[in-house]
This record gives structure tokens, C-alpha cells and sequence, in this order.
């Protein structure tokens, strides 16, 4: 009896994971082809949707979510946590630039290009620091996020390790002398 209900509990789970997977993939694609120009009443809205929120980071969510539909029927990652939330660091400081460029030069009309999301944090940042203060922090976050989402120390020692091969490699090169060179050593004996 315990088998049946197991597999019954494995079977429900299974047809959410999937159902749950091809509405990810289906709302992905859908953006993807509101991103594109699809003209539809629901496509033009969800897009609007969507640019209103993110901004130019709307560009990027149909790529999210179907990778997001994928992963959840293969049930694993692609991306780290770590270089996934380094990523997130980037993207949230990159749409308050831009809500704060757009509010102090009026662009974008009613879609600011960082969406309602960079406005507000854009707007509150510059509260609390001012403009320029604002940006140098919000700039300090990106490249916050860059050197998680790279791991810039390895990256540095990989780059650093090769320099050092480079360097060695290139001491034991021995380049032929000039006729010029080896008539004055010669005038010098």
C-alpha cells in the first residue's frame, strides 16, 4: 500500500513540476516575441507590463524564464548561487542609474528606461546620498556584483599564475645578437 501512495505523491509532483515548466517556458517565449514586436493586445500589455516594472532588464526575463522552465525539468542549475546573485547585484544598481538619469533629464517619457523598480531605488538612493553620492554607491554595488559573479580572485590568480609562465617562458628565449653588437664586444676584447 506504502508503494502506491508513493508513487502516487512522486506522480502529482512530477505533472506540477512539468506543468509548472512549460508555463515558464510559455510566458518566456511569449515575452520573447513581445520583446520582438508580436502585436497583440496581451502581448503589447504583458510587455508594457513588464517594461514599466524592469526596464531594460525586460529584455533579459524571457531569457530568465525559460531557462528558469528548463532547469525545472531537468531539476538542476545552470548558474551558481553565487554568480546568479553577483548577477542580481548588477542588474538592481544598473536600473537605479537609471531611473536616477532618467528623472534628473526627463527619459523615457512614461516607461523610465530602469522601470518603476529602478526609479525607486534610483529615487530613494538619491535621497538619502544625494546625486553624486548615489551613483559612486551604486556603482561601488556593480562592482560589488562583478567580483562575485566572476570571482575575481581566481580569476586574478589564473591570470596571474599564466603571467608568471609567460615570464619564465620568455627568459629562457635566446635572441640573436646584431652584427653591429658583436663587432664592438669584439673591438672591446
Amino acid at each position: 500500500m506504502k508503494r502506491k501512495k508513493g508513487r502516487e505523491k512522486e506522480g502529482s509532483q512530477g505533472v506540477a513540476r512539468w506543468a509548472i515548466a512549460v508555463l515558464l517556458i510559455a510566458l518566456g517565449v511569449i515575452l520573447l516575441l513581445a520583446d520582438f514586436g508580436a502585436k497583440g493586445i496581451a502581448t503589447e500589455a504583458l510587455f508594457s507590463f513588464a517594461y514599466g516594472i524592469f526596464g531594460v532588464a525586460s529584455y533579459l526575463l524571457p531569457i530568465i524564464l525559460i531557462a528558469g522552465g528548463v532547469m525545472v525539468i531537468l531539476k538542476r542549475s545552470f548558474v551558481e548561487p553565487l554568480p546568479a546573485a553577483g548577477g542580481g547585484i548588477i542588474i538592481l544598481p544598473f536600473l537605479a542609474i537609471l531611473g536616477i538619469i532618467s528623472e534628473r533629464h526627463d527619459i523615457g517619457g512614461d516607461l523610465p528606461p530602469g522601470g518603476a523598480l529602478g526609479s525607486f531605488i534610483g529615487g530613494l538612493t538619491s535621497d538619502f546620498f544625494g546625486v553624486a553620492g548615489a551613483l559612486v554607491l551604486l556603482l561601488a554595488l556593480i562592482l560589488l556584483g562583478l567580483i562575485i559573479a566572476t570571482d575575481i580572485v581566481a580569476l586574478m590568480n589564473r591570470v596571474m599564475g599564466l603571467a608568471k609562465d609567460a615570464g619564465e617562458a620568455m627568459g629562457s628565449v635566446k635572441l640573436p645578437s646584431l652584427p653591429e653588437k658583436e663587432a664592438k664586444e669584439k673591438e672591446e676584447e
